[in-house]
């Protein structure tokens, strides 16, 4: 169809998030209105947007650890 715009090849990358027994197997990311599944302990290519998403996502459940034990401390040492 002449109207058509041409669909823009997303820029992919590859994640591997890994799988911890007792977690859920798959993993659900959202990026404007779309959805992708993600099996844990597989190597899959993404948008790079997701990869953004879960690399943001990773670093902030990091901080939040170093925080938790930082303030067991404080509390502890009162």
């Amino acid at each position: 169809m002449a109207n058509e715009k041409p669909v823009k090849k997303e820029d992919r990358v590859k994640v591997m998030i890994p799988f911890i027994e007792g977690d859920d197997p798959e993993l659900t990311v959202g990026v404007n209105g779309k959805f992708y599944k993600i099996i844990k302990g597989e190597e899959v290519e993404v948008p790079r947007a997701v990869a953004s998403i879960l690399s943001n996502s990773y670093k902030q459940e990091k901080a939040a650890m170093q925080n938790r034990k930082r303030f067991q401390h404080q509390v502890t040492d009162l």
